[in-house]
């Protein structure tokens, strides 16, 4: 509607002027050549319109002819990155369903139409490193890797490339390369991280394992619904064995216990001990070997890191190691354990231990109650077992008799769920002790005091003071 009343307005506007010219009177006369010509004055500045209007066409005719061939050209180009577009769109859905030899041929055919460029490098590496064609996807990623903008995905590729053809040193230094560009590359932390681990180089995988720590928990920090490697760091994996990753301050804890081991001066294992019993897997080895360094020259400081580490990770061990330091009798001992019981969060598996320890001390009334104070869901195996041993304590004395049988708490233990033990937090294995590397899956550094994974333990494990 708009541009109708605009073309009516603009023609009603033409003919108010050419209406406007007809009416003017005059004479307009041209001498040339001696030739003289007379005509009305609106017809000769009606002509010359007319003129200017047909020089315009011509020179933009003229002009047209003179730019063909660049049209011509620009056409083709066109034409060519259109169809190369196509090739490369083709290609990306080919590689993506799999079908690897059409994706490859799609590749060349749009490396040959748009050239070399991010995209069609990018798709022709992945084709051919996917086809086995290691010349080829090395030659690709090393253009990557020149390209300032694609320099990081380049590195990438060629660590994996290298890693895939065993030449370690430059799958290194291209993880090595990475960092720089990106500081916070998960694949390159993981290929440095596992040729530490192989290496026993453990201070250079503690620091990368703090990394992948600390990136867990910004990632958690600023966006909680999001997960870190899809709540796995394997999942951005594949240099290492499947498992490793499972548990990151676990496997931290045990590389500080492995620098420790290497350290000649106590100040300096100290440290690392300390670091060990300090992160949110604690290991009962890590908390012991710090009392005992500190045993004797702060027996206190000893003792209340015996406590804070029975609070925090309830275990016979640390429990027998605080009654030797403190030297208290088998009375105050069980009440003091008892007290540390009450602040724990894992109530049922500290009481237990009171249970145990206060069993082995022969104070059967304070081994009753603890077992007492456990809930239906800590009637573990090892709950049952306890009350099989304690009922066989008092069996034929004048104490009092306990709500279960021996007999019937024996039957009872070989039906119940399994409690906490040694198990490998990467495949769930059960192991009778603590031990720096599975022996099922072979990871490093797994191995924790944790429940038991109802779908994994087929063998049934009964710790005692273990």
């Amino acid at each position: 509607m708009i541009r109708l009343i605009l073309y009516l307005v603009l023609a009603g506007g033409f003919a108010i002027i050419v209406s406007w010219f007809a009416e003017q009177t005059g004479q307009t006369t041209i001498i040339w050549l001696d030739t003289e010509v007379s005509l009305p004055t609106s017809l000769a500045i009606g002509g010359m319109i007319g003129l200017f209007v047909v020089a315009g066409f011509c020179a933009w005719l003229f002009r047209k002819f003179l730019s063909w061939p660049g049209l011509i050209a620009y056409n083709w180009r066109e034409r060519r990155r259109r169809d190369g577009e196509k090739a490369l769109a083709i290609g990306m859905v080919a590689f993506a369903a799999g079908d690897i030899k059409r994706a490859r041929r799609q590749a060349k055919k749009s490396e040959k139409l748009l050239g070399s460029g991010i995209l069609p490098d990018l798709l022709s590496a992945q084709t051919a490193h996917a086809t086995g064609d290691t010349k080829a996807s090395l030659r690709y990623f090393q253009a990557l890797a020149k390209d300032r903008q694609t320099a990081y995905f380049g590195q990438i590729g060629l660590m994996r490339l290298y890693h895939q053809t065993g030449n370690d040193s430059d799958s290194k230094e291209a993880a090595e390369q990475a960092l720089l560009i990106e500081k916070n590359s998960l694949p390159a932390i993981m290929k440095l991280l596992a040729d530490a681990l192989a290496n026993q180089a453990w201070e250079e995988a503690h620091a990368r394992v703090d990394r992948l720590i600390a990136l867990r928990q910004a990632e958690q920090k600023h966006q909680p619904s999001d997960r870190l490697f899809s709540d796995n760091p394997q999942a951005d994996n594949a240099v290492m064995p499947s498992g490793q990753l499972a548990n990151l301050p676990l496997l931290a804890a045990y590389l500080c216990l492995f620098i420790a081991e290497l350290q000649a001066d106590d100040r300096a294992k100290l440290k690392w001990l300390t670091l060990a019993a300090d992160y949110p897997a604690p290991l009962p080895a890590a908390i012991l070997k710090c009392a005992g360094l500190e045993a004797e020259q702060k027996p206190k400081s000893a003792i209340k890191r015996l406590e804070a580490g029975f609070i925090r990770l309830p275990h016979s061990r640390i429990a027998d190691q605080l009654k030797q330091i403190s030297g208290t009798n088998d009375g105050q001992h069980v009440a003091q354990i008892g007290k540390l019981a009450e602040k724990t969060q894992n109530r049922d598996e500290a009481q237990l231990i009171v249970a145990e320890q206060a069993l082995a001390c022969g104070i059967w009334a304070a081994a009753s109650a603890a077992l007492s104070q456990i809930s239906a869901a800590g009637h573990t195996n090892r709950y049952f077992m306890v009350s099989a041993r304690l009922a066989d304590a008092m069996s034929g004395t004048d104490a009092e008799t306990q709500t279960l049988s021996r007999e019937d708490a024996l039957f009872e233990a070989a039906t119940a769920p399994h409690g906490s033990g040694w198990y490998c937090a990467g495949c769930h294995a059960p192991h009778p002790d603590m031990a720096d590397s599975c022996s099922q899956c072979g990871v490093i550094g797994q191995i924790g005091w944790m429940p038991a994974h109802s779908q994994s333990v087929s063998a049934p494990i009964l710790p005692d003071r273990t």
